[in-house]
């Protein structure tokens, strides 16, 4: 995906291959430094602001230019040491030179500024920087080199960088990276133990995730009740409908892969949202929770809105703000308001960030797409 570039830039005539310095003046969405020279923006990763650096131009196109750094001939006074040897080659982490709190301003302003661009704007705004920057990831997927080591893939690449430690994962996945050795296959997947196969999904920062279930249920309260349905969309396990499940009428849970086991109070359908949606039974009150996969809702909201009858509330979570900000323009344009927000990260020292959004249907609203 292309750098987010701001609009009217004049045409890019640098040339792939030039080496030139540059000062960096602020960061992309994605993490990368942006410098503007003659009125040219180019992106250059594992900068930060203030940096002046010598740089190589890896990618020329009409509006903008990529370059790999060199060197850097000055660092900013905000620049910090990377924690992890292999930070710049393992392509885990884009933001380890960047200090937390200025990475999680990045995050919320990358939010903000697309939602912003969308002419969207929401009634509040809640924020829950991490508690723990490192030292968080409980579940990580390693592959095996040619050479029998374990790693993660460089950046932008298929390549593997072995590696010995990683201080982002957490202190009881840490141990297992002295074992690796003892297993072959291609990959390995830690988690409470080390597994040849994916286990069951389950969210990577417990922290964050706990955080972010208890603002699902808190902003649910108000509508929901003992005859209310909750749809639980692109759910996996239900593990964001793990608070509000036992206060419904009932869950149904819709992704491609869910549990084989079903619960008492909710239903497990695996199966696309397009064919899944038409095995909700009538109901005369529903909650949407939706956590789609990075591209966002994309054609399925015509097709949600079609199948559930008498919405009361959509929570909308989203890990790619652009995405996030179309779909919350769409849901706007179907009569829904945007009431709050919250920008979490459960990514720290990534260009990652989570968010959720409440989107509120008025009553009348909800009658007319009743009747119509």
């Amino acid at each position: 995906m292309a750098p987010s570039v701001p609009d009217l830039e004049p045409p890019c005539t640098r040339h792939l291959g030039e080496e030139a310095d540059f000062t960096i003046l602020d960061l992309s969405f994605e993490g990368k430094g942006v410098a503007r020279t003659h009125g040219m923006v180019t992106f250059i990763p594992l900068t930060v602001p203030g940096d002046q650096v010598r740089a190589r131009i890896t990618r020329v196109e009409k509006r903008f230019c990529e370059a790999e750094l060199l060197n850097i001939i000055q660092p900013s006074e905000i620049r910090q040491t990377p924690r992890c040897l292999h930070f710049g080659s393992c392509g885990g982490c884009q933001l380890q030179t960047l200090p937390y709190e200025h990475q999680f301003a990045l995050k919320k302003r990358s939010v903000l500024d697309a939602l912003a661009r969308r002419k969207v704007t929401p009634a509040s705004v809640e924020c829950h920087p991490a508690l723990a920057p490192w030292k968080y990831r409980t579940r990580a997927q390693l592959h095996r080199r040619s050479d029998g080591r374990y790693g993660f893939h460089a950046a932008g690449s298929h390549d593997v960088i072995a590696i010995d430690e990683c201080p982002v994962l957490h202190e009881s996945l840490q141990v297992h990276l002295g074992n690796l050795s003892l297993h072959t296959e291609p990959t390995v997947h830690l988690g409470e133990k080390i597994l040849g196969q994916a286990p069951p999904f389950h969210q990577i920062n417990q922290e964050a995730n706990e955080v972010l279930q208890q603002w699902i249920a808190t902003k649910a309260a108000d509508f929901i009740s003992p005859e209310t349905i909750c749809c639980d969309l692109y759910g996996g396990s239900g593990n964001l409908t793990h608070k509000i499940t036992s206060l419904v009428k009932h869950t149904y849970c819709l992704d491609l892969a869910v549990p084989q086991d079903q619960e008492a109070n909710r239903t497990f359908i695996a199966g696309p949202i397009s064919k899944t949606l038409r095995k909700i039974p009538p109901h005369d009150a529903c909650l949407v929770i939706a956590d789609p996969p990075r591209i966002g809702l994309s054609g399925d909201l015509a097709c949600i809105l079609k199948h559930l009858d008498s919405i009361s509330a959509f929570i909308l979570i989203g890990c790619d703000p652009i995405a996030f900000a179309k779909d919350a323009s769409m849901l706007i344009t179907h009569g829904f308001s945007l009431t709050s927000i919250l920008i979490i990260d459960f990514f720290p020292q990534t260009h990652h960030v989570e968010t959720g959004g409440l989107f509120v249907l008025p009553s009348t609203a909800r009658r007319l797409r009743v009747t119509t």
